[in-house]
């Protein structure tokens, strides 16, 4: 649905709903703060569909192991719902 090239360095809510927007940007504050990885299923509204992504946060470290960012990765797992 969405390009990733386009995506990279561009914030949630260009391209998503505040809601939706709300809810990913809350997840990777979680993993920022805890410093802990996580898996979770997702849901994007798109208009009038719905979207679900299986979504993968984890802490990015600098070589003194200090949290410097985040990566994320999703896959798009609708066609299972």
């Amino acid at each position: 649905v969405f390009d990733a090239r386009a995506m990279v360095g561009r914030y949630e809510g260009e391209f998503l709903s505040y809601e939706d927007a709300q809810r990913l940007i809350a997840i990777k504050h979680q993993v920022l703060e805890t410093g802990v990885g996580t898996r979770e299923e997702i849901f994007i509204t798109l208009g009038e569909e719905v979207r679900y992504y299986d979504l993968t946060v984890e802490p990015l470290r600098n070589r003194d192991g200090e949290i410097v960012g985040i990566t994320c990765a999703t896959m798009d797992i609708s066609d299972r719902k």
